[in-house]
């Protein structure tokens, strides 16, 4: 870890998205600089990509889930605030 091109030969090789490169190389030279070491930031390419975005189907599916699992929690919570309320 205080090598540091050993540690960008590292990250140049892992299995991992830009950004995440980025936020990793960015701590490491926060750290870096706190420690005296001195670090000069590779280059990181981020790839922009568009929002997931649920087609109709996803949502009405999401919505028939959701207000299928209100019904039960509903009605635990109301038996668990009379119980509170009565202690």
């Amino acid at each position: 870890m205080f090598n540091t091109e050993d540690v960008k030969a590292y990250l140049a090789k892992a299995k991992e998205t830009d950004g995440r490169k980025e936020i990793i190389v960015t701590y490491l030279a926060r750290l870096y600089e706190f420690m005296h070491i001195r670090f000069q930031k590779p280059r990181c390419n981020r790839v922009e990509t568009l929002p997931f975005i649920p087609t109709e189907a996803e949502r009405l599916i999401v919505k028939s889930l959701t207000n299928y699992l209100k019904i039960p929690f509903a009605r635990v919570n109301d038996d668990f605030f009379d119980c509170v309320a009565h202690m």
